[in-house]
């Protein structure tokens, strides 16, 4: 097989795959770095013996690669390399490869070192680089497979339709494919093993990967047939064929037979034959992919799950993604989306924000794309939608929600009010509240679709169904993203007159209920929360909570099993609702409930362990809300006389501040019984847990509560009693202060510190992957902008353009050159020489050095002021802020720019840099359209500053970091302000940095790799830096 280099790969692949094949030939690590642009060095390795540097070049022309080494020549003289490696993407002839090798004498020491296209291929073509091709799937299109031959054979004519169109989605998905750990990890696993099982959630990816798996076996490894089924794996079965190299996908395995208990037998039957099969025939590729909690379902009922398939499982999740990975898979969407670099531009400068948002998931970004026009929109207007819609994808949600059938739409808000945004819903509860809304419906759909039709609907979207705890057999339905479930309850809000009636005729839950008459999450129509009030009061002693339940954290209360039979907590939960939206009736009822349970604790009647460590929270709430208690003391020595658990002593600090003295005097009053009794009283209460199966309640008592219940009641929690708790229970107990303050120490400087210090080398090094990531992107997007030129292009431009003879010979030295950097920047675009055309009109020279040009751009855009335009500064200056993306606040602050550009009467001149191509104005927006005229603008005025006040605050401008944050700008301000400003540079820009960072480092500790990765545009672009720190 033949690759075409220059066609299938961009540069930064091409860069990529030739630093892998020449590591395996070497069998050396090459160091890979980001020192600039055009350093000389792709790849560099150290050694004793020397240096040997690698260099790769993607050119489609011999000449426009021999005139690009020959730039090459002078920096390999500057590094002095021991040898160089050179790697080119063209077939070259004998001549040329003679007439390069004689280029770099001295340096390329053997004809080997210099790798053409056709030695690549040579190197790919053999199985020690077979890796190398498995990383780069935009390589495998060359693969000589035809549909056709690949489900040749096949008998059942519905898995051959469905595999052709699996194999035609694989390729597709190539193009925005990336090779992520998951994935080495899946072909590692099926290289060894013949079979894979992926799995995780929907959404995560399962599909894609599998489907990239197979195209690699058909295109790379030259198997024969392709065979995709959906769930079953029977189907398989007739389709092996023995004499083919076949590949075989089972998606979703199980996930249309998971209720059919019959099926699912027969199913994991022949699951384990067909794993059988594979160990004796290395001819077959088994690729599964399976929902997690299908698989945990699996292996609690299934023996063959846990002795057999166990070892072919891997775990395929979003969470899992490193922020360089989900940042490869951002910048593979945006490129293959076919938008202008000035549209990718506002998104690429804010990757690290993005790849950090809590609900990033490659699947709402694919379709963002896919639906969203950006024509309409400024660049920074599309880069904030998308960076929203990722976010908080409301739209996306809608549209995923309105094409729910009727009965899917009601389950998801049943799911949502039955958790809201806490807990998930067992599967069983959440089937008998559909059933109940349905059958109380006044208008009920027509040919109602049953429960599991609607989960399944629901799965491929908004939910995911999950098992509450690993190897449980026990099913909840869980929301895949907050997003999600933040659409749902704005939609509810929205709606409420048409969903609340529906909901509230058919709930099941005390929890549902409660969900709808929270005022902070929906505000019920006053009719609508009257009769949401009456159900709760009229049916208090019947309702239910759903499965799993937990109870309100703000009032500490553990043992949730223990809660839903509490009558008082129903009592809390609804006092809550009453201090949200008070109403006489439920007053009425709660100061008639307390009243009821005091005459209960003053007689002999057995009281609930729940309804004992409620009643104290419950008493001190009901005072602040008005009910009425003559006697405090009275109130709490009722209920001390009721204690005889430690943990009633403990839940007595809930009756809250209006019962604070009557607390304090009674603990005092009976101090001595307390210091008497307390460690017999605690042996008593983990006997009662062990007797109740309260194990939950043990474990909490004994290793959070404890030492707070010795303290509270004013008894001192010895040595002595710890080690006798320590020694007699197998479990983690609380130590007494004095213990702990002496473990903390030891804790300090062991364990912790070495922990610690793994975490933050784990975070350096992904950092460093990360910062890699988003380097090669900006030359990933210089090189398919829009109007990007090839240094051949820029030539061509220049000598066709309406420039002077002098100065087109002028600009052709400057290409050659790539300095002066200010008018070089103009050169990499059409729309660039364009607009130096029109600046240079009236020049027959080009106004060197570069700090007269600098003048010339300047006299160009502001020739129309008769006086410096201050306020025009100002106000570039806060748009290259913004323009950074740092603020949520840009909308407002675009229209103060506008108002006091009005107020200045400086609009005129804004439309004059409009008119240009250097901002974008609208009633209330003002942006850059281009990068480098406006920069340039700022450049200049630091430069030409002549006041100490002024430089020093220009300067300061510079150190903001909203400044530091926009890359475009720094990438060109630092290299000329350091070479055209040199003293002024290191003054006011780069020793306030160093003298800041020498201040924190003696206050704070901070570590020096976080300080050079804040400073790296500096120290990436700066020739040389006199600072003996950043020497270190």
């Amino acid at each position: 097989m033949k690759y075409d280099f220059h066609r299938q790969l961009e540069w930064m692949d091409f860069q990529n795959l030739a630093r892998d094949a020449i590591q395996i030939r070497e069998g050396i690590l090459f160091e890979s770095f980001k020192e600039g642009k055009d350093s000389g060095i792709d790849g560099r390795f150290c050694s004793e013996e020397g240096t040997v540097i690698l260099q790769a070049k993607r050119y489609g022309e011999y000449k426009a690669l021999k005139k690009n080494l020959k730039e090459e020549v002078k920096k390999i003289e500057k590094l002095q390399p021991k040898r160089y490696i050179l790697v080119v993407s063209i077939t070259l002839n004998k001549e040329q490869k003679s007439e390069l090798i004689q280029l770099f004498q001295g340096y390329i020491k053997q004809p080997g070192d210099l790798v053409s296209s056709n030695d690549l291929n040579n190197y790919l073509g053999h199985p020690l680089y077979k890796d190398v091709v498995r990383n780069y799937p935009k390589l495998w299109a060359a693969g000589g497979a035809v549909l056709q031959e690949l489900i040749r054979g096949a008998i059942n004519s519905s898995v051959v339709e469905e595999s052709r169109r699996q194999f035609a989605l694989a390729k597709e998905a190539r193009e925005t494919f990336v090779a992520t750990r998951i994935y080495h990890e899946a072909m590692n696993m099926v290289e060894k093993q013949n079979c894979v099982v992926i799995s995780g959630q929907p959404g995560a990816g399962k599909s894609t990967l599998a489907r990239i798996m197979a195209l690699y076996y058909i295109e790379v490894m030259h198997f024969d047939e392709f065979v995709w089924t959906t769930s079953s794996v029977e189907k398989l079965m007739n389709l092996d064929i023995p004499e083919r190299k076949q590949v075989f996908v089972v998606d979703d395995i199980w996930g249309q037979v998971f209720y059919a208990e019959k099926k699912h037998d027969q199913e994991m039957s022949y699951l384990e034959q067909l794993l059988l099969r594979l160990k004796r025939d290395k001819n077959k590729i088994l690729i599964i992919t399976t929902r997690e909690y299908i698989y945990q379902q699996a292996t609690v009922k299934y023996s063959v799950i846990r002795s057999t398939i166990e070892r072919y499982k891997l775990l395929c999740d979003v969470d899992i993604y490193t922020d360089a990975e989900k940042a490869g898979i951002l910048f593979s969407h945006l490129n293959n989306a076919n938008l202008a670099s000035k549209y990718i531009w506002p998104i690429y400068f804010q990757t690290e924000r993005i790849v950090r948002i809590p609900d990033y998931n490659p699947r709402i970004i694919d379709l963002f794309l896919q639906n969203n026009d950006p024509w309409n929109d400024s660049p920074y207007e599309f880069a904030q939608r998308f960076i929203e819609n990722i976010r908080n994808p409301f739209a996306f949600w809608e549209d995923i929600f309105n094409r729910l059938t009727e009965e899917a739409r009601l389950l998801a808000l049943i799911a949502f009010i039955s958790h809201g945004e806490m807990e998930p819903i067992g599967m069983e509860d959440l089937e008998k509240a559909y059933y109940h809304c349905l059958e109380h419906m006044k208008h009920p759909p027509n040919n109602m679709r049953n429960y599991f039709a609607c989960i399944s609907e629901l799965e491929k979207t908004i939910v995911q169904v999950d098992t509450y705890y690993s190897n449980s057999d026990e099913k909840v339905v869980r929301f895949r993203t907050p997003a999600a479930q933040d659409f749902l309850l704005k939609h509810l809000k929205e709606n409420i007159g048409y969903y609340g009636p529906v909901l509230l005729d058919g709930l099941c839950y005390l929890n549902q209920l409660i969900f709808l008459m929270d005022a902070d999450k929906i505000y019920l129509p006053g009719e609508l929360y009257k009769k949401a009030l009456h159900l709760f009061i009229e049916r208090f002693e019947k309702w239910e909570f759903s499965w799993p339940f937990e109870a309100d954290e703000n009032y500490s209360f553990e043992g949730e099993e223990e809660i839903k039979g509490s009558e008082l907590y129903r009592c809390v939960l609804l006092l809550q609702l009453h201090e949200k939206r008070p109403k006489l009736e439920s007053f009425d009822f709660l100061e008639s409930t307390i009243k009821c349970y005091r005459s209960m604790l003053k007689s002999d009647k057995a009281l609930a362990y729940a309804d004992m460590i409620v009643y104290p929270a419950l008493v001190g709430d009901c005072k602040t809300i008005g009910v009425v208690f003559e006697n405090e003391e009275t109130v709490v020595e009722e209920y001390f006389q009721r204690c005889f658990l430690a943990t009633h002593y403990y839940f007595m600090c809930n009756f809250g501040e209006e019962f604070t003295d009557a607390v304090n005097c009674l603990l005092q009053q009976n101090i001595k019984w307390l210091r008497a009794n307390l460690e017999k009283i605690v042996w008593e209460t983990i006997d009662y847990f062990e007797d109740y199966d309260m194990y939950t309640q043990l474990d909490i008592m004994l290793e959070v509560q404890i030492a707070f219940i010795f303290k509270f009641l004013g008894v001192r929690y010895t040595q002595r009693f710890y080690k006798e708790l320590a020694d007699g229970l197998e479990h983690h107990i609380v130590m007494p202060d004095s213990l702990q303050e002496k473990y903390n120490k030891e804790l300090q400087t062991s364990y912790w510190n070495e922990k610690w210090e793994e975490r933050e080398k784990q975070e350096r090094e992904e950092e460093i992957l990360l910062r890699e990531v988003i380097d090669q992107e900006r030359e990933m997007i210089l090189e398919k902008g829009g109007d990007w030129l090839e240094e051949k292009q820029q030539i061509q431009t220049v000598v066709r353009g309406a420039f002077s003879p002098a100065i087109k010979n002028q600009l052709l030295i400057v290409i050659e050159n790539r300095e002066p950097s200010s008018i070089a920047c103009f050169l990499e675009s059409k729309s660039g020489i364009d607009l130096l055309e029109t600046i240079l009109r009236t020049e027959d020279e080009l106004p060197l050095p570069e700090r007269y040009f600098l003048n010339r751009l300047t006299k160009f855009f502001f020739e129309e002021c008769s006086y410096k335009p201050r306020a025009v500064y100002d106000a570039l200056w806060r748009i290259a802020e913004w323009d950074s993306g740092s603020s949520q606040e840009r909308d407002l602050f675009e229209k103060e720019i506008v108002e006091i550009l009005k107020e200045e009467n400086h609009l005129n001149i804004l439309e004059h840099l409009q008119q240009h191509g250097i901002i974008r104005m609208s009633e209330h927006r003002v942006h850059f359209e281009e990068v480098f005229p406006a920069h340039l603008l700022l450049i200049h005025q630091i430069i030409s500053a002549t006041e100490i006040g002024e430089k020093a605050a220009l300067y300061k401008n510079l150190r903001k970091e909203e400044v530091w944050n926009n890359l475009a700008f720094m990438s060109l301000a630092i290299p000329l302000l350091a070479e055209l400003h040199t003293e002024s540079f290191h003054h006011y820009y780069l020793c306030p940095i160093l003298q800041d960072f020498e201040k924190e480092t003696m206050e704070e500790q901070k570590q020096p790799f976080l300080f050079f990765s804040d400073l790296r545009w500096n120290l990436i672009f700066l020739k040389k830096i006199e600072h003996p720190l950043v020497h270190a």
